[in-house]
C-alpha cells in the first residue's frame, strides 16, 4: 500500500511538472512573440517617422524653391548649394526642428528638368537614338518608333499619361522601358536639353561636346549657355536656358539611402530666371516699363 502511494505522490510530481514545464514554453512562446511584435512595432514605426521626416523636408525645399530666385541661388550657390535640374545630387541643410529631427546630415536632392526630356508621345528620331543608345538594335527600334506612330496617330488616339502605358505598344517591352526611363517623359512640352542627364547628352550632341558638358557639371562649372552654343538652340531671348516649372525631384537620407520622389511644378513666376529673362527682353525692347 504504502508502495502504491508512492507511485501516486510520483505520478501526480510528474504531472505538477509537466504542467510548469509547459507552462513556461508556452510563456517562453508567449514572451518572444510579443517581443518580435514589439519589435515590429517599433520599426513600423522608425519607418513612418522617417517617411514623415522625408515629406517634411519636402516641404521645406519647395518653400526655398519657390521662396527664392532660381537665378542667384545659381550664381551664389546658397541657400541651396550647387542647384541643378540635370539630377546632381545636392545636400540641403535642414532647420533645427523636431520634423526633421531624424535628418541630422540633412538631405540629398536631385532635380530633373522635365522639360530636357525626350517626349514619347513625339515619336521622334530622338527617341529613336534614346532606344538605341540603351541597347535596342536599330533595326528594332525603327519598327518601335513605327508602332508607336501608329499608335499615335490613329483617328482615336489618346496620348499616353504615363510611361508604362507604352507595353501596350507591340514591341516595348518592360525591360526596354525601364532602361529608357530616366530619360523620357509623357508631358508635351518645348524641348529644353540645357538640364537634360548625363546618359541623354550623346543622343544630343557629339560625343566630344557631351564629354564637356559632363566634365564641367562635373566640376560645378557649367553654364547652360554652353549647351546653347553646341545646339544652336536658341529663342531669341535665352528662354532656352532655363528650366521649366516641372521637376522630377528626389529626395534621400544620406544616412539610410530612403527616399522620396515626387513629380512638381514649381509656378515660380517672379522667381523663375525664365520670367526674370523675359521682363528684361521686353524692357530692352521698350514693351514694358521698368518695374
Amino acid at each position: 500500500m504504502s508502495k502504491l502511494r508512492q507511485q501516486q505522490q510520483g505520478m501526480a510530481l510528474f504531472q505538477v511538472l509537466l504542467i510548469v514545464a509547459i507552462i513556461s514554453v508556452l510563456l517562453l512562446i508567449m514572451s518572444n512573440t510579443t517581443k518580435g511584435q514589439v519589435d515590429r512595432a517599433l520599426a513600423l514605426q522608425k519607418q513612418t517617422e522617417k517617411q514623415l521626416a522625408l515629406h517634411s523636408a519636402a516641404n521645406y525645399l519647395d518653400m526655398l524653391m519657390l521662396t527664392n530666385d532660381w537665378s542667384d541661388m545659381l550664381r551664389e550657390g546658397k541657400p541651396i548649394a550647387g542647384l541643378n535640374f540635370h539630377n546632381y545630387v545636392m545636400r540641403v541643410q535642414l532647420p533645427n526642428r523636431q520634423a526633421y529631427k531624424s535628418l541630422a546630415e540633412g538631405i540629398d536632392v536631385q532635380m530633373q528638368n522635365i522639360g530636357s526630356l525626350v517626349g514619347v508621345n513625339q515619336a521622334n528620331d530622338q527617341l529613336r537614338d534614346v532606344l538605341v543608345r540603351a541597347g535596342v538594335p536599330s533595326i528594332e527600334a525603327n519598327n518601335m518608333i513605327l508602332t508607336l506612330r501608329e499608335q499615335l496617330y490613329r483617328d482615336d488616339r489618346l496620348y499616353f499619361q504615363h510611361i508604362n502605358e507604352l507595353t501596350s505598344v507591340p514591341g516595348w517591352t518592360s525591360a526596354i522601358i525601364e532602361r529608357i526611363r530616366p530619360y523620357v517623359t509623357t508631358k508635351i512640352m518645348p524641348f529644353n536639353g540645357a538640364w537634360a542627364p548625363d546618359g541623354l547628352l550623346p543622343v544630343l550632341l557629339t560625343s566630344g561636346q557631351a564629354d564637356t558638358i559632363t566634365a564641367l557639371r562635373g566640376s560645378g562649372e557649367y553654364n547652360p549657355r554652353l549647351y546653347e552654343e553646341f545646339s544652336g538652340q536658341d529663342t531669341g531671348f535665352g528662354v532656352s536656358l532655363y528650366p521649366s516649372d516641372e521637376q522630377r525631384v528626389t529626395v534621400t537620407d544620406p544616412v539610410t539611402g530612403e527616399q522620396l520622389r515626387r513629380g512638381v511644378i514649381y509656378a515660380t513666376h517672379d522667381k523663375h530666371p525664365r520670367t526674370i529673362e523675359y521682363k528684361r527682353y521686353l524692357r530692352e525692347e521698350k514693351s514694358i516699363p521698368n518695374e
